[in-house]
């Protein structure tokens, strides 16, 4: 028995890659549980076509219960499985709300703009007073004041994103990133530290749509936005998408993937095995056999892209800087998904006790809502 629908991205052999293969891993149970989770997968996938959704929150919570059983109630698998419901829920109104099936075209998997240096004049303002003192980012970057670049984002980046998400996007926030070699390569060169792609990975919500703008020419020393061209149309196994977001973004959080990281999950079931941070837990193989591209590009680039469904990496400098501008948007439409979320929780906790409350693994606070 193996896991069906993974795609390249999801195919995680932890035990072959060089920060994994000293550890012990739990490879108990592993054919019951694949089949529950292929039964889990393909009760999804229906769903979204039936849209018989309590049906599949009773398949669900039946299998969660034999998969519980199966690995002496463990409450980190118990969490794991509580967290992924909410999550499938999740995926399962964005997924069926959604006005296409994804946010580029057959021909791209990012759309992409130049700005007239002009519109750049008061960012590139801001950043330099930041580089002068030092700092990384900005916390909140003014884009209502900047009346120019507010306007060319509402008139070029919120129609397709809302063509996309089928709902209105509103609220365009941003802030700045100025980063260095010099003063903040020690901050992510550990995630280098196995191969080149370390950092390549998916973002935690289905909408993560961010617009970056290039505020200087970028070259590849300067870090650029890297993507796998083409992974944000593969389809993916939701079910094993659910859990590693229920470990990586809410169970087993923080920036570092370190040993004691490691640990949890190698003593986790199989099927509970990877992360939402692909490069670290895949071999360099899996992407040098992938049409990896780096987004260079003159000041004025914009790059627009759907971060849940592509994998993709933000960019560092191996030399010099790189200063850009992040936009993102509010949806009100994420409130009720936020609260369905919340109450796919309280409902698998009613139906599934097998673990005392106190004996629960203590949650990541800022995961209480899908997003922030």
């Amino acid at each position: 028995m193996s896991l069906y629908g993974l795609q390249p991205f999801q195919r995680f052999e932890l035990e072959g890659l060089p920060a994994w293969c000293h550890l012990a891993f739990n490879d108990e149970y592993v054919t019951s549980d694949e089949e529950a989770v292929n039964e889990i997968e393909a009760a999804f996938q229906k769903t979204l076509q039936t849209r018989n959704l309590p049906r599949f929150v009773s398949i669900y919570i039946d299998h969660s219960r034999g998969i519980l059983a199966h690995n002496g109630r463990n409450p980190l698998v118990y969490e794991i499985l509580c967290e992924a419901l909410a999550r499938l829920v999740f995926y399962y109104l964005f997924i069926t709300r959604r006005g296409r099936s994804s946010l580029a075209d057959e021909h791209s998997s990012i759309l992409t703009w130049i700005l007239d240096e002009e519109l750049l004049r008061y960012a590139r303002n801001l950043a330099g007073d930041l580089e002068r003192t030092g700092e990384r980012a900005s916390d909140y970057y003014p884009l209502t004041v900047d009346r120019p670049l507010s306007e060319w984002v509402r008139e070029h980046v919120r129609p397709p994103i809302e063509a996309y998400v089928g709902s209105r996007a509103v609220a365009p926030h941003a802030h700045l990133r100025v980063v260095t070699t010099e003063l903040y390569g020690h901050t992510w060169d550990h995630r280098y530290a196995d191969h080149p792609f370390g950092d390549f990975h998916w973002d935690e919500l289905c909408y993560s749509i961010p617009l970056i703008i290039y505020l200087d020419d970028v070259e590849t020393t300067d870090g650029p936005y890297s993507y796998v061209e083409g992974s944000d149309k593969l389809p993916q196994n939701l079910t094993v998408r659910a859990f590693t977001q229920a470990i990586t973004c809410k169970l087993l959080p923080g920036e570092r993937i370190d040993d004691s990281h490691r640990e949890a999950i190698a003593a986790l079931p199989r099927i509970f095995r990877g992360g939402e941070r692909v490069g670290s837990h895949l071999d360099r193989r899996v992407f040098e056999n992938a049409d990896v591209r780096y987004k260079t590009g003159v000041a004025g680039t914009a790059i627009l892209a759907d971060g849940f469904s592509l994998v993709h990496s933000g960019g560092h400098p191996s030399a010099g800087r790189r200063r850009a501008l992040f936009v993102a948007h509010r949806y009100p439409r994420k409130k009720v998904l936020d609260g369905a979320t919340r109450a796919a929780r309280i409902w698998f906790r009613s139906r599934v006790r097998q673990i005392q409350s106190s004996d629960r693994v203590p949650l990541h606070r800022g995961g209480e809502q899908l997003g922030r």
